[in-house]
């Protein structure tokens, strides 16, 4: 259980993070793509692979939006 308190503390600052960064910045982006990653990472230590699977396809999306705000 301490695993996934520390997970959920991640996620929460990395959501602080990501808004100090407008949507327009390949900051926010990369931010994103790791509070995805992180939430991935929740639902595979909790035990829930199925949700698990749902999440890996957000983190993808986000990888995606990433690479498309790093390219310019």
């Amino acid at each position: 259980m301490e695993t996934l308190a520390q997970l959920q503390k991640i996620q929460q600052q990395l959501d602080r993070l990501q808004y100090s960064y407008a949507d327009n910045r390949p900051e926010f982006w990369a931010i994103l793509l790791a509070w995805e990653a992180v939430r991935l990472a929740w639902y595979v230590v909790s035990g829930d692979p199925g949700t698990a699977r749902e999440k890996l396809e957000l983190v993808k999306s986000a990888l995606t939006n990433a690479e498309r705000q790093l390219a310019h």
